[in-house]
């Protein structure tokens, strides 16, 4: 990997670990019961080969009711997403604008171009809080997927397993 290469994977690596930790903190608020059931469920019942009915009764209660308030608490980072897309559209409509405005007078105009370049770079901090909470609430959105997606398996086994043992009931007749 040639040197230039290695500086800008280094960046991105820094700018990383700043990100991570501020979408971390987000995700962690949101989800951490519903990552502390999955993993029970994962230790308890996944991993383990013999697993009774009323195990499964109790995740398949608790993970549904995680979901419920998991769900029912997670748009407010929807809106976190939304305020923060028009913050950046705002910072950089007001950069574009304020480098627009610094022509007036100036014999050498500027470019649509020039214009935009100083916009991008002037919202760049509000972008990047944007793409925080947006990639943090698809990340939310996916867990709270996959939790319910664990509650219809969940409900197939003990589904099984109840009419297994109405069969058996009713062979024992």
């Amino acid at each position: 990997m040639s040197r230039k290469i290695e500086e800008v994977k280094n960046k991105i690596e820094e700018y990383m670990i700043e990100i991570n930790k501020y979408s971390s903190e987000i995700i962690s608020k949101y989800t951490d019961t519903l990552d502390s059931i999955m993993r029970d469920i994962k230790n308890d019942v996944i991993d383990s080969d013999n697993v009774d009915d009323a195990l499964l009764q109790h995740y398949f209660l608790s993970l549904t009711n995680a979901l419920y308030f998991i769900g029912s608490s997670v748009e407010s980072v929807g809106f976190y997403d939304d305020i923060s897309e028009l913050n950046y559209k705002l910072a950089y409509n007001d950069a574009f604008i304020k480098n627009k405005s610094q022509d007036i007078g100036n014999s050498k105009k500027q470019t649509n171009a020039d214009n935009q370049i100083a916009a991008e770079n002037n919202s760049i901090d509000e972008q990047v809080m944007n793409l925080i909470y947006s990639r943090s609430y698809k990340i939310i959105k996916t867990k709270i997927d996959a939790g319910y997606e664990m509650v219809r398996t969940l409900s197939k086994i003990l589904s099984s397993r109840q009419q297994e043992k109405q069969l058996t009931m009713i062979n024992k007749f």
